[in-house]
């Protein structure tokens, strides 16, 4: 019984030793060869064939990696400034014929925004607007060369929306275009899912659907005054396209 006991524990040593050599290759990128062969020695006779010493202990570890990784991708995105950004197009649901996604179009009004600082030193801003949701491709207005702190846009954008969505935000971003790319200035994030679903992006356009003609003012549009990383103020609609009626 003893012995069994210490085997047990030495096993425990091991595996242990095993993670913490894990680790420590992966900071430092080498492993030391005498350590590698003291905690080997005793160990090959219970490895399965075609195994390596530390195998059974690393596949766990990187799994664990990956499993954090994946549920703090959203957080890692947003602090990367990527979150807008939609590489894989597709879901699960998309891919089993019974859980197919229906996409119903919408309009995206963009009025104006006013109040954004100037994002270069040398010129006024060329302004425009950018929005992203989901898998739809971005879709932006045309740029207002040196329009300054604000712009007057009175445009109409199209996308798609799947209402059974509940992990899409909308991001509408305020741009400023560069010779070579464009730096931004503010942004609305119109969520998926939140306590008052007037809020969210399904919300919205259920609302914009009530107004009988689309009008360009302040009782028709709702104007974003909390805008991320700026001071200032952007005038949005979202609205079904199967009921649009536009005021000219």
């Amino acid at each position: 019984d003893q012995n069994k006991v210490s085997a047990q524990d030495k096993n425990n040593v091991h595996f242990w030793l095993d993670m913490l050599l894990f680790f420590s290759t992966q900071a430092h990128g080498t492993r030391p060869k005498h350590t590698e062969e003291s905690t080997n020695t005793g160990r090959n006779s219970r490895l399965a064939p075609g195994s390596t010493p530390g195998t059974l202990c690393r596949c766990p570890a990187i799994v664990f990696v990956f499993y954090v990784l994946y549920r703090l991708r959203d957080k890692i995105a947003e602090a990367l400034g990527l979150d807008h950004v939609t590489v894989v197009r597709v879901s699960v649901k998309d891919m089993l014929p019974c859980c197919g996604s229906v996409q119903k179009p919408f309009a995206i009004y963009i009025w104006k925004v006013d109040g954004f600082h100037s994002g270069s030193w040398f010129s006024a801003n060329n302004l425009f607007v950018e929005v992203h949701h989901g898998f739809n491709q971005s879709v932006s207005t045309r740029v207002h060369p040196q329009a300054g702190p604000s712009a007057e846009f009175k445009a109409r954008l199209e996308m798609n929306h799947n209402p059974a969505d509940s992990e899409s935000p909308m991001i509408i971003l305020v741009k400023h275009q560069l010779q070579i790319g464009s730096q931004e200035l503010g942004r609305v994030t119109i969520p998926a899912r939140h306590p008052d679903s007037t809020n969210t992006v399904a919300g919205k356009i259920d609302i914009g659907a009530k107004f009988g003609t689309v009008r360009w003012d302040d009782n028709t549009f709702t104007k974003a005054e909390e805008v991320a990383g700026a001071e200032g103020k952007i005038w949005y609609l979202l609205r079904p396209l199967d009921e649009m009626v536009e005021d000219p």
